[in-house]
């Protein structure tokens, strides 16, 4: 991996948020030549650590001009777009910003690839494309998006595929089922029931029988690099999931004892989001066929990680974070 990695060119988009950051973390590491793409030079904390390393550059990406200028300027090998919108709430009325913000940033990406000659585009999916689909989600299936968010992405993986068949640039699309660890944004799951734990408040959420895959963050990263180097990857879907499921109930308990049972978990105190589905996981087997990938890290080491990290930096979360969200 490294000697494919090393001294190449590659733009990672949305590279101040926390599975972006966390990619160009390891892109260092491997010796690429990196360009971080962000939204706004605001929020780029999760970059710290190698911003002296990386060229980093801000773009409204949704404005196929600024998209066209910044791959123009950088003229990478690789792209990485994890450029999107994050909300996932089940909201018509929000569809315009979410779609604007996550397929057309895509196809303004995607256009400008092409046109510059760009060898290999890999788009950020979501598990959350197979929306109301029976699990275990596998990639032959039709996609049921229950979102905004899920429809974009959706738009966004077919565009990609589009681009593969009718362009010289390669593409392929990754699925990420619900990834977790160091640096992610306290409104999550994961992040949000440690911060409780850390500030000794008791923690509210629904009844929690809900079934979902979870992804460490380093897995996550290590199946997003050999896709980018993998030419069988080339003008697929590929999931990047543990291949299981866990009820977040259970996900709440664990990080409340690897804290030292310190809260009181308030089970069903809140309802069930508007169209939540109930069982929600990936088959992996693709993955472990075209990449010899699977997830290494199991659920509890990966929550130990995040605790562990959380405990340490939670003076830069309150700096960062808080103030920027």
């Amino acid at each position: 991996m490294k000697e494919f990695y090393h001294n190449r060119r590659v733009l990672v988009t949305g590279a101040g948020g926390f599975i972006g950051s966390a990619l160009v973390d390891r892109l260092v590491d491997l010796g690429a030549e990196v360009t971080a793409g962000v939204s706004s030079l605001n929020r780029t904390w999760r970059l710290d650590g190698v911003a002296n390393r990386v060229r980093i550059i801000s773009a409204d990406l949704s404005e196929p001009e600024d998209a066209q200028r910044m791959i123009e300027a950088v003229r990478p090998l690789i792209i990485f777009n994890l450029a999107s919108s994050v909300r996932t709430e089940r909201v018509f009325a929000h569809a315009g910003d979410i779609i604007r913000n996550t397929y057309t940033v895509t196809e303004s990406l995607i256009n400008a690839s092409v046109r510059v000659g760009v060898e290999k585009f890999v788009q950020f999916g979501s598990i959350e494309e197979y929306g109301s689909g029976a699990a275990p989600f596998n990639e032959t299936q039709r996609e049921e998006p229950i979102s905004p968010y899920s429809f974009a992405k959706v738009a966004a993986t077919q565009y990609a595929l589009l681009a593969h068949h009718l362009s010289s640039t390669r593409t392929c699309v990754i699925r990420p089922a619900a990834t977790f660890g160091p640096r992610q944004g306290t409104g999550m799951l994961i992040p949000s029931a440690i911060m409780a734990g850390i500030e000794g408040k008791e923690f509210g959420m629904n009844a929690g029988e809900q079934m979902r895959d979870f992804i460490y963050i380093e897995d996550l990263v290590d199946g997003v690099l050999r896709v980018g180097m993998e030419p069988a990857a080339d003008g697929q879907i590929i999931n990047l999931g543990s291949g299981s499921g866990h009820l977040i109930k259970d996900i709440v308990t664990n990080i409340n004892t690897e804290m030292g049972n310190q809260i009181h978990l308030n089970f069903g105190v809140q309802s069930y989001r508007l169209h939540d589905p109930m069982v929600f996981f990936m088959d992996t087997s693709k993955a472990q066929r075209l990449l010899g990938w699977r997830a290494i890290y199991s659920i509890s080491q990966g929550i130990e990680k995040t605790v562990s990290w959380y405990r340490s930096n939670y003076l830069t979360i309150q700096k960062y974070y808080e103030e920027k969200k």
